[in-house]
C-alpha cells in the first residue's frame, strides 16, 4: 500500500480506507499492482514461479512451504489445461 500511496499522492492510511470503502478503488488497486509488478513478468517469459515470488515473496519462495507451492502450480496447470494453453516453464520459485 505504501508504494500505491506514493504513486497516487495519498498516505497509506488514506489508501487503506479507500480500498475498504469502494469497489472501484479496489479494482484500481489490483490493476495498479498487476501493471507495476506482474505484467512485465508475464510479457518477459519469466514464468509462473516468478509471479509467486513477487506476490508472496519470503512466505513461499526459496523452498518455504513446498506444499503450498505445489498446490499453486497444480491449480495453475489445471487452469491452463482448461483454457487449452501451455503453462510455460519456470513454474516454481
Amino acid at each position: 500500500m505504501a508504494s500505491l500511496g506514493k504513486a497516487s499522492g495519498s498516505t497509506t492510511w488514506e489508501c487503506s480506507r479507500r480500498w475498504l470503502g469502494t469497489r472501484s478503488y479496489r479494482f484500481k488497486t489490483v490493476l495498479w499492482f498487476w501493471m507495476n509488478n506482474i505484467h512485465s513478468i508475464i510479457t518477459s517469459g519469466k514464468g509462473f514461479g516468478e509471479m509467486i515470488r513477487v506476490i508472496n515473496g519470503d512466505l513461499e519462495s526459496n523452498g518455504k512451504n513446498p506444499g503450498t507451492i505445489q498446490s499453486r502450480v497444480g491449480y495453475y496447470q489445471d487452469y491452463c489445461g482448461q483454457m487449452g494453453v501451455p503453462p510455460g516453464g519456470n513454474m516454481y520459485c
